[in-house]
């Protein structure tokens, strides 16, 4: 379907910098750039993960590509210093012609920010020492505290007939075999009785549109994570026909991406 020029305003590109170490190499970022110029568009770029990533695939920002199209960068403690709950971030302004200056764009980010700005005063205070003092030491040792983590929750899944996770960058995503279950509907169904039964909590996949699939969480310690995976391999095993459940064929072999 076309869309008529005159409605587009910018494209958003979600944050390829996820810890499953899918990323856009180099010459992808910059045809992005390329189109959106070609456009007369800005692109928003959702770099929250940026200091999550770990393995052989380097990080790019789209800000390196801001003298092709004006960038507006999306960043946040949450991830990168494992913080979640301070609810504070940034957003930055590449803007090397002067585009959004010419067209009140940062103004009209400051007055609503104005309105609505409603993080802790004390973590907004810290921000500029925690950015500025936080070393590179600091971030290759949680990117190899991740990947540890990864590792450990791979081998612990693959233990696990009901349950099937293709590929070891997808960590966090699980296919449910629902014909391995007795009484399990679907994901959400799943979910529910995971918590009730075990106090463990999954994310459901359909609210990613990703139905019969969960999403989990390795950032943790490591007894903590082992202790996570007993619950989650005694629910299946309580749940599932006859308690022995023939092992999936593709279990941790099939090589297939989630986007």
């Amino acid at each position: 379907m076309h869309i008529p020029r005159k409605l587009y305003t910018g494209y958003l590109v979600t944050s390829w910098g996820f810890s499953m170490n899918l990323l856009w190499e180099k010459n992808m970022v910059e045809k992005l750039a390329v189109l959106a110029r070609e456009l007369g568009i800005m692109v928003v770029s959702d770099e929250v993960f940026r200091w999550s990533v770990f393995g052989c695939n380097p990080f790019v920002p789209m800000g390196k590509f801001s003298s092709i199209v004006p960038v507006v960068t999306l960043g946040s403690i949450s991830k990168g210093w494992s913080v979640p709950g301070w609810r504070t971030g940034w957003i930055a302004l590449h803007d090397l012609d002067g585009v959004f200056k010419s067209k009140n764009v940062l103004a009209a980010i400051k007055q609503f920010l104005d309105l609505n700005s409603k993080p802790p005063t004390v973590i907004q205070a810290a921000i500029p020492t925690i950015l500025e003092k936080t070393g590179k030491e600091f971030f290759h040792r949680r990117q190899m505290f991740l990947k540890d983590k990864t590792d450990l929750a791979y081998d612990k899944q693959k233990s696990i007939p009901s349950l099937t996770c293709y590929m070891k960058p997808t960590f966090f995503w699980t296919e449910l075999n629902l014909s391995s279950f007795v009484d399990i509907e679907d994901d959400e169904d799943f979910c529910e009785k995971l918590a009730t039964e075990e106090n463990l909590v999954l994310l459901p996949g359909i609210a990613f549109t990703l139905k019969n699939w969960v999403r989990h969480s390795i950032d943790m310690d490591t007894p903590t994570l082992e202790d996570a995976f007993d619950r989650l391999e005694s629910f299946c095993d309580r749940h599932s026909i006859s308690g022995e459940t023939p092992r999936k064929a593709v279990n941790g072999v099939n090589l297939r991406v989630l986007m």
